[in-house]
């Protein structure tokens, strides 16, 4: 296999990973962008979780801007949105800078942005291994469906997720609990085409009691976690409780698998400060 070079190898094409692509090569780099799956997006487009979470402070003002305004606008480019039109007029606006947004086609705006900003992508590709010099990663190893192929970086970010890169570069990092919880899509005529939450909640409300918790980081915990997800949410729609699912995930929606300790690591001391 040929052995390609990169400036940014990013890892994960989820929200964060498209940002530090986008980011990359606005500052002149050469980017390949490395992603799992078929689709861009991760929890927000395949994970069917399409809420854009608020860019304001709560309170009538806009704090985050940048590539943040800007993706958040391109998932409302078509489709539906939940945003006051006034938050495009001044960074001002009523209720929060926050939207619902139509995943597939924000999907799609995500492949046609980056490819217009001239990032590589490889999708349906796992990275399955890496070489280090000198406590620097050299080279990665990523299977593809034409085999394995070797790239190198000057710089690797990863947006993985589960922290595939410093996992397997055997740098110290933590784990954290995840609820059971499968959102699936309802029909359009419900809930505003907004997912509908089965299972546990964000803060945990609704995990099943005496159910263990999730780390996602390992084979055992990924297939327990969707069999029983899987059952569940079948089994609410024949109770009655969900009346139509058009459309269920197509990746674990684990929230928190793996964080790399750094520096300094937030705590729930540092909540709201």
């Amino acid at each position: 296999m040929s052995c390609p070079s990169y400036d940014v190898v990013v890892v994960g094409g989820g929200i964060a990973g498209v940002s530090a692509a986008l980011s990359s090569s606005r500052l002149g780099n050469k980017v390949l962008l490395i992603e799992k799956s078929s689709l861009l997006g991760g929890l927000a487009t395949a994970g069917l979780i399409n809420w854009f979470e608020p860019i304001c402070n709560g309170k009538g003002k806009q704090v985050i801007y940048s590539i943040g305004e800007e993706l958040i606008r391109l998932a409302i480019k078509y489709g539906q949105s939940d945003i006051d039109p006034a938050w495009h007029q001044n960074h001002t606006g009523n209720g929060r800078y926050a939207t619902s947004f139509d995943q597939n086609l924000f999907a799609l705006s995500l492949t046609r942005l980056l490819k217009r900003e001239d990032v590589d992508i490889y999708f349906e590709s796992l990275v399955s291994g890496l070489t280090l010099n000198n406590d620097q990663i050299e080279s990665i190893t990523v299977s593809s469906v034409d085999g394995n192929h070797i790239i190198r970086g000057k710089t690797y970010i990863d947006a993985s997720g589960n922290g595939v890169l410093f996992r397997l570069a055997g740098l110290p990092y933590h784990k954290a609990d995840n609820y059971l919880t499968y959102a699936t899509m309802p029909l359009p005529a419900e809930k505003g085409y907004r997912f509908q939450n089965n299972g546990a909640g964000l803060n945990g409300a609704g995990h099943p009691e005496g159910l263990r918790f999730f780390n996602g980081d390992t084979q055992e915990d990924v297939n327990e976690y969707l069999i029983k997800a899987q059952e569940m949410a079948l089994s609410l729609f024949e109770e009655g409780k969900i009346k139509s699912m058009c459309m269920i995930p197509s990746m674990p929606q684990f929230r928190k698998i793996a964080a790399l300790d750094g520096e300094y690591v937030l705590s729930n001391e540092d909540e709201d400060k």
